[in-house]
């Protein structure tokens, strides 16, 4: 018996898992179960061929070596148990269907905490034995780091605004209105004291709106390739969920009263005169690729740029020591050929009541699923934007 026999062996076993995979895919039940009981007995002849070959080997030559090669072959035995175990894992049907139930009850892997069902419970205990500490086989690690990244790759205003999380739906809160400007009259003696001016409140009110939609997969996709289709399914709603949040910001923005912004000394303008000093410290700009490219090429008297590297950040430029965002022209469109520029501390301007937050479920029994043999997504988001300071931003327009 030679290591050429456990070679030939291996390939054998590893043809074999593949037919099995493309079974499963192409939903061959009888067809996977033949291909996975040809893999348990090449797993057997592979067994059997390398224990020998190491009881060849353990007194074969007094001198250790052979010792020290039966040591090795059964630390690549084992090595090779635990990948194969993993790899009849990855190719079962078991596998796909507990990922797909993994999903539907939301189970988040987030910082290695693991909240689990009970329906998928036991089976991922099942399977815990194999897995590794990056979070196992079954719910792969890259689905759920790769949405969070799809959220970062597209623009969300939201992270510009307040954001205060709810447990009711609609709520007030009360406001001054304006600080006190006045001063203390001068009393003679024995005149009585005058009457100061009493502080005057406002009341904004919030109501949280529903927003979702629903979409319908063929459960054949499902069973093609669930994992990939989920992580497309995932960016495609992430990008749903960002534009609704962009659109109801950028209603808000809009209610704004424009002016025209020329040169540097307009713009400093707004910086030290038309903002509150505490508002135009914590300032930025936020404009489009357009009007970005305009604040590019304006210089001052003494030929240096307005636009300079923020040294704080990797990314980004400072106009007068306030950072710049750029935005794409699809999320800040410009209009009549003026781009816009929105210029404030945007955490006092606008405030988002969450009510719930972005949520994603899904069902292949209900909402007619059962019938048409499809699976049923759903995203719903609950929030309401309202503006706290109407003073903390303004609103410039520069001409293309």
């Amino acid at each position: 018996m030679s290591k050429n026999r456990v070679a030939e062996l291996k390939n054998l076993r590893h043809g074999k898992v593949e037919e099995a995979q493309k079974a499963l895919e192409g939903g061959d039940n009888a067809a996977y179960e033949a291909a996975m009981a040809e893999v348990k007995k090449y797993n057997g002849e592979i067994e059997a061929v390398e224990n020998l070959l190491a009881e060849q080997g353990r007194f074969d030559d007094g001198d250790g070596r052979m010792a020290g090669l039966n040591a090795g072959i059964s630390q690549k035995k084992e090595e090779r148990r635990a990948a194969n175990e993993k790899e009849t894992v990855l190719a079962s049907s078991e596998y796909r269907n507990a990922f797909i139930k993994a999903l539907e009850n939301k189970i988040d892997f987030v910082d290695g905490n693991k909240r689990i069902t009970e329906e998928t419970a036991v089976l991922y205990n099942a399977l815990s034995g194999i897995v590794e500490e990056d979070g196992g086989y079954l719910v792969p690690v890259d689905v759920s780091n790769r949405i969070i990244e799809l959220k970062r790759a597209f623009t969300n205003l939201e992270q510009f605004v307040n954001v205060e999380n709810t447990n009711v739906p609609t709520g007030t809160r009360v406001f001054e209105k304006g600080k006190a400007k006045n001063v203390f009259m001068t009393v003679a003696e024995s005149e009585a004291i005058g009457e100061i001016e009493s502080p005057k409140f406002r009341q904004i009110r919030y109501a949280v709106d529903k927003y979702g939609g629903h979409m319908r997969v063929p459960n054949e996709l499902l069973n093609d390739n669930a994992a990939n289709l989920m992580e497309y399914i995932a960016r495609w709603i992430a990008r749903y969920d960002i534009n609704t949040n962009n659109k109801e910001i950028k209603k808000k923005l809009d209610t704004l009263t424009a002016k025209p912004l020329v040169n540097i000394n307009d713009l400093k303008q707004v910086f030290n005169v038309e903002l509150d000093p505490d508002i135009s410290i914590n300032s930025i700009v936020l404009t489009n690729q357009s009007g970005y490219n305009y604040l590019d090429q304006l210089e001052d008297a003494m030929g240096r740029g307005l636009l300079q590297p923020d040294l704080t950040s990797k990314t980004g430029n400072l106009a007068l020591g306030r950072r710049v965002i750029m935005l794409s022209n699809n999320v800040l469109p410009d209009t009549n050929g003026k781009a816009p520029l929105y210029i404030g501390w945007f955490e006092e301007f606008l405030t988002k009541f969450n009510r719930m937050g972005y949520e994603m479920a899904m069902t292949n029994v209900g909402a007619g699923a059962f019938l048409t043999w499809t699976t049923v997504f759903r995203a719903l988001s609950r929030f309401d934007y309202q503006i706290f300071d109407d003073e903390a931003v303004v609103k410039r327009e520069v001409t293309l």
